[in-house]
């Protein structure tokens, strides 16, 4: 039996939740910190939830839609075309060879993985942002945001749970 239009119309706006989760942190990451001395430090929201996703439900987020996202993430925070998502596309990668080790594991084991990529993920945008201006970008504002990042991942992490669970099926 076929599935009925509305049925098929529901499954495609589920897988849709993923892509549609992670332009929402892109667009909280554009917001100001409002830190003192750091205004322009913003925690990584896409690198959480590009992690949490590829973890958890990969098959609905492709490498092609991890690369856009990083592109919106370039264009809104001002930082050079391409940037965040070969970055992105880093953590997607390391993230999917590494998942199944990840599953079912208790929450405080897959925090210090996600510390492991993000810092990875941080230095690595540091590096490439370093090259890029000829010149070491000041690592106090990358470790801010490392910092805010890892702190900012369990409550990302359970927002991103509720909605897996009830609305991704």
């Amino acid at each position: 039996m076929r599935p009925t239009l509305a049925s098929r119309l529901d499954t495609w706006s589920r897988s849709l939740i993923p892509s549609l989760s992670l332009i929402a942190l892109v667009l909280l990451s554009a917001i100001p910190s409002g830190l003192p001395g750091f205004t322009a430090t913003n925690p990584s929201y896409a690198l959480i939830g590009i992690f949490y996703w590829t973890t958890f439900r990969s098959d609905l987020l492709p490498a092609s839609m991890v690369f856009l996202i990083g592109l919106l993430q370039d264009i809104l925070v001002g930082t050079p075309i391409g940037l965040s998502a070969v970055v992105l596309l880093a953590v997607y990668g390391v993230t999917l060879s590494q998942r199944r080790a990840m599953i079912g594991r208790l929450f405080y084991l897959l925090w210090l993985g996600f510390i492991a990529i993000a810092a990875g993920a941080i230095a690595l945008a540091w590096l490439l942002a370093s090259i890029l201006a000829t010149q070491p970008i000041p690592l106090i504002g990358i470790a801010m945001q490392l910092l805010i990042t890892i702190a900012a991942f369990p409550f990302l992490v359970w927002l991103l749970v509720r909605i897996h669970r009830y609305i991704v099926t």
